[in-house]
């Protein structure tokens, strides 16, 4: 496994950095653009992209986004999926949400998360995204497709065609928090230090390879400018665009943990 892989694989990253590295850096204006033109839907289909251990899906939840939805879940990382379900039923049961768990063939998952106001059913399985075309029942199935940092790792030649053959004619896709090819270190490094930094985080966003369908070779995908791109690229696949904006990313670099 790449070095790269073992990072963005890597359970501290999914389950403490990333929660909190992200969780300020959403932009507001969209998510409430989102809240609203979802408002008068009573029960929500929805496809997480790439969702790690579900960390995107508890935000979502926690904002007020997704009350009463099923959200299919997929990741192609075999060890992420079968860590979601105790993720969400450990936040679930710290919340006093009713938290019912059914785990298939030793990763795929049902589990669902309820209370007076809230019912929100999660199928974890393990998939390549590029495979979701076999799944026919996903035809124009989803009110909301959606995808935690997830599109700069993606060929968008392929996912995006694939993304709106799932939606319902009146359908969104919502993919938050996509990389610029810049971010804030705090505390600041040393300038020259920075520039290297990025310069090796951007070239490895755009010359990843991820397994491509079944039966075929690696596909090449990422784009580490993808934040300014989307807007042109979503136009060029027929989206209309109801609300983008930037968001604030800050790296805190150094890692200390507490002394026992």
């Amino acid at each position: 496994m790449k070095d790269d892989e073992k990072f963005y694989q890597d359970l501290e990253y999914q389950n403490v950095w990333k929660p909190v590295l992200y969780r300020g850096a959403y932009n507001l204006d969209v998510t409430n653009n989102l809240i609203d033109y979802l408002k008068d839907k009573n029960h929500l289909e929805c496809l997480d992209c790439c969702a790690g251990t579900g960390q995107d899906i508890i935000r979502m939840i926690e904002d007020g986004l997704i009350k009463d939805a099923t959200i299919y879940a997929f990741d192609i990382k075999k060890d992420l999926i079968k860590t979601m379900p105790i993720v969400l039923k450990d936040w679930g049961t710290k919340r006093g949400l009713n938290c019912n768990l059914k785990i298939d063939n030793s990763s795929d998952f049902e589990i669902r998360l309820s209370d007076k106001v809230r019912d929100v059913e999660v199928c974890g399985f393990v998939e390549n995204l590029y495979n979701l075309s076999k799944y026919s029942r996903f035809i124009e199935h989803f009110d909301l497709v959606m995808g935690q940092a997830a599109i700069e790792h993606t060929n968008p030649n392929l996912a995006f065609p694939l993304f709106k053959s799932m939606l319902k004619s009146e359908g969104f896709l919502y993919f938050p928090l996509n990389y610029d090819g810049w971010f804030n270190f705090s505390p600041p490094l040393d300038p020259e230090l920075d520039e290297r930094i990025l310069l090796l985080f951007n070239d490895l966003l755009n010359n990843q390879e991820f397994e491509g369908p079944e039966n075929e070779s690696p596909i090449k995908c990422g784009d580490a400018y993808c934040g300014r791109n989307l807007p042109y690229r979503f136009k060029e696949y027929g989206f209309e665009i109801l609300a983008f904006g930037a968001s604030d990313w800050v790296v805190q670099p150094f890692h200390q943990k507490k002394r026992k």
